[in-house]
C-alpha cells in the first residue's frame, strides 16, 4: 500500500531519434556497440529499438531482449543463434567481450570508428571467474566491511577488459589519435546482499561509496556522483584534474565538437558542449538534473534515497525534491552545501527558504520542459485493507463454505474453473468431514485456498509482466506493473540458476512455468550445479526417452 502509483517511464530510445552513432556514421565513422543495451529491451526485433536501428554497423553480442547479468559465464552467447561462436560453455562474458572489442580496434585502425562499450560488470546477480574468486578470497581480510570476493573477481574482469582494449589502441599504432572515454552510470552497489547471490557471498557487502552518501538507485550522492576519464594524447593534458559539472548528455555535442562536427541543424541536444571546459577552459554548464521516478517508502527503507524525486544541483547547493514523501502528502526538500557537506548529512532546507524556492522552480521548469513522467499519488493509501478474516477475504466463515466462481474469479477458462471446484470440494470434505467447523479447521481451509489462488495468479501475471510487446499502453503498463513478491521469489529463482520452485499446491507445475518463462524470453542467468553431473551420454539419453515417451503418447491419442 504504497503512497505512490508505479510510474511507467518510456524504456526506448525512439528510432526518429538522431543519435550521436548516427551523427558520426553520416561523417564517415564505422559504428560498433559492445555490451548491454537498455534502450528498448524486452521488446521484439521487428520493433526496431536496437543498436543496429540508431546508427551502429555491428553490435556484440547483441542482446535486445536483457538489459544483461552481471561477469556472468555466456558462451555460446545465450542471446542469439549464431553458429560462428563455438565457445565452451565457461567462458567469462567480459573476457569474450573485450577480446572481439580489440579485433574491432585492430581491424579498423586505418579508418575512422567510433566504438561504444557498454561493460555488463560489475553488475548483480554475481557471477564470475572460478580462478579470480579463489585469488581473491585467499586475500580477503574479513576486518574489512568490503572482502567479497566475488565482487572483486568481477572487479578483476572488468580491468582486464578495458586493459585489452587499451592495448589494441597502442598494437594497431592509433594511440596518439584516438580520443578514450572512461565513466559509469551510477554509483556503487551498496544494496544489502541479495538472497539470490551465490551461497557464501551473499552476507558480505559488495562496495561503500563514502564519504559520499548511499548507492545505485540513490538521489543522494553516492547514487549519481560519478568520476569519468579522458585520455587524448597532445590535447587533454595527462594527470589533469577537473571539478566542472559534467553529465552523460554532454557527450554528445562535446566529442562532436571535438571531431569538428557540427550537429544536425535543428536538432535540439539535452546535452552541452564542453569540450574547452575538458581541455582547461570554462564549462557553459552551471547545474545538473537527475530525474528518478521509481522508488518508493518500501526501497527508501533499504537503501536511503532510493525513493521517487528529482533533484538540481547549481554550483555548489543541491536541492532534493522528494515526491509526497511527508506524512501529509506533501512533497519533502532536502537542501544540501556539497562544498561543506559532501556526505549529506546537515538538511538546511529550513535555514534558507527562498534558496529552496529557486532551486524548487529550475525542477519544476525542468520537468516541464523535459515532460518527465512524475509518480501519481495512490488514492487507496492509508485505507483499511480487508484481512484473512474478514468475510470478504475468507472461502470458509462459520458453516458457509465459497466453492468456485464464489470463492473468486481468475481468468475465463472452464478448465482452471472445473479444477478449483473440485479442489475446493476436496479441502472442504478434508477438513469439514462432520458438522463441527472449528476455527483452526477454517484457517487451514482460508490457508490454502489463498496459496492456491496465489499460485494461479501468479502464472497469469507472469504472462503479461514478461510480454515482449510494446504496441500500446496497455502491455507498457503490464511491464511496468507491480508484481506480487510471490511471483517475484519465482521470477529471481529462475533468472539466477533456471530453478523452478512451484508446490504441489499448485494448480500450473513445473513444466507450464519453464514454458511461459522460455515463450516470454525470461532467461536464466547461470544453471544449476547439478547439471554439472551429468555427462553428455546421460543428457542424451534422458532426451531420446523424452522423445519416446511424446512419440508413444501422441500415437496413442485419439484423431479428434
Amino acid at each position: 500500500n504504497s503512497r505512490l502509483l508505479v510510474a511507467n517511464s518510456v524504456s526506448r530510445l525512439k528510432p526518429d531519434y538522431f543519435t550521436l552513432a548516427e551523427a558520426l556514421k553520416e561523417a564517415g565513422y564505422a559504428t560498433a556497440h559492445f555490451g548491454k543495451w537498455h534502450l528498448g529491451h524486452n521488446l521484439k526485433p521487428a520493433d526496431h529499438y536496437e543498436p543496429k536501428d540508431q546508427g551502429f554497423d555491428s553490435d556484440f553480442p547483441h542482446t535486445p531482449n536483457a538489459p544483461g547479468p552481471g561477469g556472468g559465464y555466456l558462451a555460446p552467447w545465450k542471446f542469439i543463434k549464431d553458429p560462428t561462436i563455438t565457445d565452451d560453455v565457461g567462458v567469462n562474458i567480459e573476457d569474450r567481450m573485450s577480446k572481439e572489442a580489440a579485433k574491432y580496434i585492430v581491424a579498423h585502425k586505418d579508418k575512422p570508428f567510433y566504438l561504444n562499450y557498454w561493460a555488463f560488470s560489475v553488475h548483480s546477480p554475481w557471477n564470475a571467474r572460478a580462478d579470480y574468486i579463489a585469488h581473491f578470497k585467499a586475500k580477503a581480510d574479513p576486518k574489512n566491511p568490503q572482502h567479497n570476493p566475488l565482487y572483486a573477481a568481477m572487479v578483476k574482469s572488468l580491468d582486464d577488459g578495458i586493459g585489452r582494449l587499451l592495448q589494441a589502441v597502442d598494437d594497431a599504432g592509433i594511440a596518439d589519435n584516438t580520443i578514450i572515454v572512461f565513466y559509469s552510470d551510477n554509483g556503487g552497489y551498496a544494496y544489502p546482499p541479495k538472497k539470490t547471490d551465490p551461497e557464501g557471498y551473499a552476507d558480505i557487502p559488495a562496495t561503500s561509496n563514502l564519504p559520499l552518501r548511499s548507492g545505485k538507485a540513490s538521489l543522494y550522492e553516492g547514487g549519481t556522483r560519478e568520476p569519468f576519464i579522458l585520455a587524448w594524447p597532445g590535447k587533454a593534458k595527462a594527470g589533469a584534474t577537473s571539478d566542472i559539472l559534467f553529465q552523460s548528455v554532454d557527450f554528445y555535442p562535446t566529442l562532436l565538437s571535438f571531431l569538428s562536427l557540427r550537429p544536425r541543424d535543428g536538432l535540439k541536444l539535452d546535452g552541452l558542449d564542453q569540450s574547452k571546459a575538458l581541455l582547461g577552459g570554462e564549462s557553459p554548464r552551471d547545474r545538473v538534473f537527475c530525474h528518478f521516478p521509481h522508488g518508493n517508502s518500501a526501497r527508501d527503507a533499504v537503501m536511503d534515497g532510493f525513493y521517487a524525486g528529482t533533484y538540481v544541483r547549481k554550483g555548489d547547493w543541491k536541492l532534493i525534491r522528494f515526491y509526497a514523501r511527508n506524512d501529509d502528502g506533501s512533497d519533502d526538500l532536502e537542501l544540501y552545501d556539497l562544498k561543506n557537506d559532501l556526505g549529506e548529512r546537515h538538511n538546511l532546507a529550513k535555514e534558507k527558504p527562498e534558496l529552496v524556492k529557486e532551486l524548487n522552480g529550475l525542477i519544476s521548469d525542468f520537468l516541464k520542459d523535459t515532460e518527465a513522467v512524475i509518480p501519481k499519488l495512490n488514492p487507496a493509501f492509508g485505507k483499511v485493507v480487508a484481512t484473512p478474516k474478514d468475510p470478504l477475504m475468507s472461502w470458509k466463515n462459520r458453516n458457509c463454505v465459497a466453492i468456485g466462481l464464489a470463492a473468486g474469479f481468475m481468468e475465463p477458462l472452464e478448465s482452471t474453473s472445473l479444477h478449483l471446484i473440485q479442489t475446493g470440494i476436496t479441502r472442504m470434505l478434508a477438513l469439514f468431514p462432520d458438522r463441527r467447523f472449528d476455527e483452526l479447521a477454517i484457517r487451514e481451509y482460508n490457508r490454502l485456498t489463498a496459496l492456491e489462488y496465489e499460485g494461479i495468479r501468479d502464472f497469469l501475471v507472469l504472462h503479461y509482466h514478461a510480454t515482449t510487446r510494446d504496441d500500446s499502453e496497455l502491455w507498457r503498463t503490464c511491464a511496468a506493473m507491480r508484481i506480487p513478491e510471490s511471483l517475484q521469489y519465482k521470477m529471481e529463482h529462475f533468472r539466477s540458476r533456471g530453478r523452478l520452485v512451484s508446490t504441489s499446491l499448485e494448480l500450473f507445475q513445473n513444466p507450464s512455468w519453464l514454458a511461459v518463462f522460455v515463450g516470454q524470453l525470461v532467461e536464466a542467468q547461470g544453471y544449476d550445479p547439478l547439471v554439472d553431473q551429468r555427462t553428455d551420454v546421460d543428457a542424451s539419453r534422458y532426451l531420446s526417452g523424452l522423445r519416446r515417451a511424446i512419440a508413444e503418447t501422441a500415437a496413442a491419442m485419439p484423431t479428434h
